[in-house]
C-alpha cells in the first residue's frame, strides 16, 4: 500500500474534525460528520432554519487536504 494512500486514509476524518470543532465554536450551526458512500463528510445545519444545509467532504490533492 502506497503512502499517499495511508495519508488520504487516515486524514481526512481529523480534518473534518477540526472543522466541525471550529464550526461548533462559532455558533448558530449545528454539525457532526456522517458517511456518504463510505467516506466521511461534514454535515452542517443552520441552527435556525434546518432546512438550509450543507455537506462538506474533505480531498488529499497534491499533497495537502482541501475541502470539497
Amino acid at each position: 500500500m502506497a503512502t499517499d494512500h495511508l495519508t488520504a486514509m487516515s486524514g481526512r476524518r481529523p480534518f473534518l474534525t477540526a472543522l466541525d470543532e471550529a464550526v461548533r465554536k462559532r455558533g448558530g450551526m449545528s454539525c457532526g460528520i456522517v458517511p456518504r458512500r463510505g467516506t466521511p463528510v461534514l454535515h452542517a445545519i443552520n441552527a435556525e432554519s434546518p432546512s438550509n444545509f450543507t455537506e462538506i467532504g474533505a480531498d488529499f490533492i497534491r499533497g495537502s487536504w482541501v475541502f470539497t
